[in-house]
């Protein structure tokens, strides 16, 4: 957005496979407007008048490539309305067609005399009705987001007076509950304590425990009051064998999902490397998001391994 001149939006996945949406205008009081002149209802200004609006569009794969729009110019301030074409495959050249604003606005006026008097449309006052059309659901759509950003604008002064005031307040309990909010990582961790402490807790609650028990089982120790030097060997034995087992076990679990994690960290890499010059700002930040969160769990493997 640049500020009292231009705003401009992009779009995914959308059913009319639109792509980008601009408005070029001035900001301008209603008094002067003229009837023909199209209003921008700018949440810096206010109000504003319309030079240009400018819509593209993506490619429908099911119809036909050439009879499909890529983008419409709508040059308020000459009067001029511009409609291009996609590229039909194997073709270097697209369809362009010029209209004349003021065309367009007496052909829409002149069809809906005709409708009321069960007149005929021609195929030219047709097209010419539909591109009129969309000029009208252009702005009203620009509008419509202009809006949309106005409520979402009032919506972040009014919380953020809100979070100036419980500041104030120094109410510890509001912030850290209806401000504050720890990232995804953090209440990974502070779950991970919890967890650790949890298991102290119940280390220390089962001391009384004999974790050489199952051993003695095995063995058939249990009934001898005081084991021989040859036995206790036997026994010590026995619990380093269990010990290394399940060390080693833990170890190879870790290290895999170690090397899961550094692969797909390489994956991701060389994916952006691929695509070179033309990497885009949100192949970027997906990088930045994968790295991130890679990195995060390799931290954390690598913790319990120590």
């Amino acid at each position: 957005e640049i500020i009292g001149s231009k705003t401009s939006e992009k779009y995914k996945d959308r059913e009319d496979h639109l792509e980008y949406r601009s408005v070029t205008f001035v900001p301008s009081s209603k008094e002067k407007r003229n009837t023909s002149d199209l209003e921008f209802k700018d949440i810096h200004f206010k109000c504003g008048k319309i030079l240009s609006m400018v819509q593209k569009f993506g490619l429908n794969p099911e119809l036909p490539a050439e009879d499909q729009i890529r983008e419409t110019v709508f040059d308020i301030e000459r009067g001029d309305v511009y409609i291009y074409y996609h590229y039909k495959d194997g073709k270097i050249t697209a369809k362009e067609k010029p209209y004349k604003r003021k065309d367009l606005i007496n052909n829409s006026s002149a069809v809906d005399d005709m409708n009321n008097k069960e007149t005929e449309e021609s195929a030219l006052q047709q097209e010419q009705k539909k591109i009129h059309e969309m000029e009208i659901d252009c702005h009203h759509q620009i509008n419509a987001q202009e809006e949309s950003a106005l409520t979402e604008k009032e919506a972040r002064v009014t919380k953020e007076k809100e979070i100036m005031s419980n500041r104030l307040n120094n109410d510890q309990e509001v912030i850290f509950k209806d401000i504050l909010e720890k990232s995804y990582y953090d209440k990974a961790r502070d779950k991970m304590k919890q967890g650790k402490k949890k298991e102290e807790e119940d280390t220390g609650k089962e001391q009384e425990k004999d974790f050489l028990y199952p051993i003695l089982e095995k063995l058939r120790f249990t009934e001898i009051s005081e084991l021989t030097q040859e036995q206790a060997m036997e026994v010590k034995n026995v619990a380093l064998q269990r010990l290394k087992e399940r060390l080693l076990i833990r170890a190879q679990i870790i290290q895999s999902r170690l090397e899961q994690e550094t692969k797909a960290l390489q994956d991701a890499f060389q994916s952006l490397k691929r695509k070179g010059d033309h990497t885009t700002t949100e192949d970027e930040h997906e990088y930045e998001k994968k790295v991130t969160a890679a990195n995060f769990k390799i931290e954390i493997l690598t913790e319990r391994a120590s």
